[in-house]
Parts: structure tokens; sequence; C-alpha cells
């Protein structure tokens, strides 16, 4: 079945037929947690989403509105949240000038990423095998040595063997045979030559939590099994999918930028600074409650990160609020306007609440910054700086050089 394909950007809308409508409305009744909302033609997806959607014949594209975003960084960040690597891993397979996140271009890269851990040598495991047998064919379990019943039984042995069947291979290999189910035979072919070479490996289903497992306890001097393994572990589970009379009827596979994002930020510094306490609270906190003679509302905040963080005395050393926009000084004719007003109040408050001097605002960029200062005028002696991370760059010199920024211009002036 062709797809029709319309692409938008992050945070826009989009104008569907009216024959897909009343089954839109029946998908999103079923599923809830869907990042889509509707009304009369106009899908509205959630704030920061970005990702595919297909409906029938028709494949809604959502492209990150940050041109500094790629399918290379974006996945870099998605394993660096899990496990985070110390080293560049080369050869992903995604083309630096993707900006789509979209299943076709994951299928391709998935696919190139496994050609180069095939090359490198797939990692099996040791299995046990445990029988009984009139001659030796192992090393004896002695647990269960009896000599009388040995003219009848035979004496159980325990051999040790190498196999390449796997629990990471078949999570693996299960991924795969999910993106043939997804994908036309004439989309990405080269995942059915890469499919023979799992042939001795068992299909099996397993459960977020098994993945999960394996991933965080698997070994292998293979570089490429950490990024094939989280690839897997997306396509498992964050491609969400029905069938109809044994065609799909829909597909998502949609993320949120702006918390991945955040998430990334607060993580490198967690484990590059650990001197200090980096954290993000759990519940955002009350500071404001409105009243009416039968109804009480309340108004909350929750700073991205805060920066060692008093709770009997609910004050920080620091504040630091993460902004999925643009930020590219290099390239601004109008230094005016790299930071929005809204952005600067929503820091100052933060500030306010928590009794510190000192707030950062973090950017993801294209090109390497130094920290921008921002003079405020206002009472006291409150210093506001503009910090960007390259994601552009390779992935130890920008967390380098973003640690280096936190410590230079941040806690040199709390």
């Amino acid at each position: 079945m062709a797809i029709n394909t319309k692409t938008i950007t992050e945070n826009s809308t989009c104008v569907i037929d009216d024959r897909y409508v009343i089954h839109l409305e029946s998908i999103l009744n079923k599923n809830p947690k869907l990042p889509i909302n509707l009304i009369e033609n106009t899908i509205y997806f959630d704030d920061y989403t970005i990702g595919e959607f297909r409906l029938d014949d028709l494949g809604i594209k959502i492209t990150p509105r940050n041109k500094a975003f790629n399918l290379v960084t974006f996945f870099q960040i998605l394993q660096y949240l899990d496990q985070p690597l110390l080293k560049e891993l080369p050869g992903f397979g995604f083309n630096e000038t993707q900006s789509l996140f979209d299943i076709n271009s994951l299928s391709s890269s998935f696919c190139i990423l496994l050609d180069n851990l095939l090359q490198y040598g797939m990692t099996g495991q040791y299995n046990y095998i445990s029988e009984k047998s009139m001659s030796l064919n192992g090393e004896i379990v002695f647990d269960s040595y009896i000599p009388q019943l040995l003219p009848f039984d035979g004496i159980e042995t325990k051999s040790i063997f190498y196999s390449n069947n796997s629990v990471s291979n078949q999570i693996i290999k299960s991924a795969l045979l999910k993106l043939i189910l997804i994908e036309n035979s004439s989309v990405n072919p080269e995942k059915y030559q890469i499919l023979r070479e799992f042939d001795f490996v068992d299909d099996n289903v397993f459960s977020l939590i098994e993945v999960d497992e394996c991933r965080l306890n698997f070994f292998s001097p293979n570089p490429y099994y950490a990024i094939a393994l989280e690839l897997s572990k997306k396509i498992l589970f964050n491609f969400k999918l029905e069938y109809k009379d044994g065609n799909i009827e829909w597909l998502a596979f949609l993320e949120n930028s702006n918390t991945i994002f955040e998430k990334y930020i607060l993580k490198i510094l967690q484990i590059n600074i650990s001197s200090h306490n980096f954290e993000k609270w759990d519940k955002p906190k009350t500071f404001a409650k409105l009243k009416t003679q039968f109804k009480v509302g309340e108004k909350s905040y929750s700073p991205d990160i805060l920066i060692n963080f008093n709770k009997r005395k609910s004050c920080a050393s620091a504040i630091l609020d993460v902004k999925n926009k643009k930020f590219e000084p290099s390239k601004t004719s109008n230094i005016s306007n790299l930071v929005s007003t809204s952005d600067i109040y929503q820091l100052m408050f933060y500030c306010k609440q928590l009794n510190t001097n000192v707030g950062g605002l973090i950017y993801p960029s294209s090109t390497t910054n130094k920290p921008v200062e921002l003079e405020v005028e206002t009472e006291g002696s409150l210093k506001i700086f503009l910090i960007s991370i390259n994601i552009h760059d390779n992935i130890e010199d920008r967390h380098r050089k973003l640690v280096d920024d936190v410590i230079n211009v941040i806690f040199a002036n709390t």
C-alpha cells in the first residue's frame, strides 16, 4: 500500500481528509495515551512531539523545529541516558543530514549498524547441558552420583558449550522481524539479508523489563551491541501499532524532544560534576492558591535543574532551565533575539522563589559559543547566563565544554 506522506514541523498542526476523521477518533478513544488530539479535521500533537504517525495510507512525519538535532545526535542522547558513553561510537549508520525521526530512516540506520556488528563478530554466551549416559561426556555432577544406579541410569555429566543463540541476539532478531512486518518489502531490503545471519537464533517475545535487564547486564567487546540493543528497544516498544485484516491499521513512533533534552543536560552534569548536587523535583511545588467560595485551585512551578537544593531552607545555589529553542549567536544579526522575555521572567521567578542570585538558560546549538551574560536591571545582584551545547560536536568535547561553562560562569558566581 502506497503511503501518502505529509511532513510538518514540531509544534504545528495537520489537516486531514474527512475519510480519516472517524477512524482516528476511534483509535484515540482506545488509545488515550497517544500524544494526539483531534478537533474536527485538524490533528494537534502534544508540544515537542517529533516522529511519525501512520493512519491507513496516510503518513505524517514531524520534524524537529530545532535544526541542531538530527538522527545521530538524537540516538546518541538516548543511549547516553541509559548507559553513558565514555567515547564516541562510530558507525551508527545515521546520515548526518537527516532530520527526520521516521521509521524508514531508523530502519535503514539499524540495518547499517547491524552490518557493522556482524562484521565485527557476534557475541554469544556459554550454556550448560546436563545428561545421563553410560559414557563420560563432560564434568561429573557429583550431587546426583549414586553408584548403585549407575548400571540402570548411567552417570550424569555437565557439558559447557558456546552458542550465539543468546538473549541479546534474540532481542535484535525480534526487532528485525518487527521491521519486516511494518515496512514494505521494497523498503530497506538489506534487512532480509541480515535476518539470514540470525537463522540460528531463536524467535522469542520479550517484555520491556527483560530487554532492560539484558541491556544493563550484557557485556560484549563488540562496541555496536550497546546501541543495537537500544534501537531494538525503541523498535519493540516505542513503535505502537495495531493490525486489521492482516494489515497495519495505524502506527505511531512519537517522542518528546523537550523531555529528552532536559534529561540529557541533567545527566551530563550529574555524572561530570559529582562534587555538587544536581536534581529535578519529582513533583512541582505550589506557590499560589486560587480560592472562590466553593473551589480551591493551585499554581505550581518546577525548575529543570536545581543545584545544591536545601529542602529545609527552600533554597539553592543556582537554578538552570533547559530550553529546546534555537540558539545561534554567530548567525543572529540582532542579539536581542537570542532569548525571549518570557524565558527571562520565568528564570527570574525561579531564582526569587529559591533565594539564589545565579541562574542559567541552557540551549542546544549547531555551533560552539561562549556563555553570554544577561545583565538584569532589578534589585539585588541577580546574574543570568545563556549557555549552549554544540550538538554537532563529538560527544566528549561537547560534554566537556558544557561542564567547563557551568563551572566557570555558574559556580564562579555562587
